[in-house]
């Protein structure tokens, strides 16, 4: 069996670009979610979005900070962040639709995750810790969610 070859800097730096779409696209969505739960009365869901966008922010950082250590520009460029997002972004009008979406887009995201982890093997050790740390902060997010869609108001 020959021995895996490690992944060329650029490889890995459209992989964490995908993943930096990915949390673009996540605070784009939760920001949109934030305010129409707000304009429907549900303050204790639109709340909880604001927060996730902060943190989906947080996250682009981080990975846009990886990004540059390795070399690479991170892409911000709002035509592309659809495409290479894992995750969609959509506009929901009821707020058990927006809390339903965003429990799904965050299983997809930390299966996205895993599957990065799973392409990196172990050669890149910092990048890996990123994603894993990542993974760990969205970990209780599918149960808060869950649980804010049998308790909304």
């Amino acid at each position: 069996m020959p021995a895996q070859t490690a992944p060329l800097p650029a490889s890995t730096i459209a992989l964490l670009d995908s993943a930096l779409a990915t949390e673009l696209v996540g605070a784009l969505r939760c920001k949109q979610h934030h305010y129409a739960a707000s304009s429907l009365g549900a303050d204790k869901v639109a709340a909880n979005f604001a927060e996730q966008a902060k943190q989906c922010m947080r996250h682009a950082d981080a990975i846009a900070t990886r990004i540059v250590q390795l070399g690479g520009q991170p892409d911000f460029c709002p035509d592309r962040l659809a495409i290479r997002s894992f995750t969609a972004y959509a506009e929901r009008d009821s707020v058990g639709d927006m809390l339903r979406d965003n429990l799904a887009t965050e299983r997809a995201r930390a299966d996205s995750y895993r599957a990065l982890l799973h392409q990196l093997g172990d050669t890149d050790f910092a990048t890996s810790r990123l994603l894993e740390a990542l993974l760990a902060a969205g970990q209780g997010r599918p149960q808060e969610l869950a649980w804010l869609l049998d308790n909304p108001a």
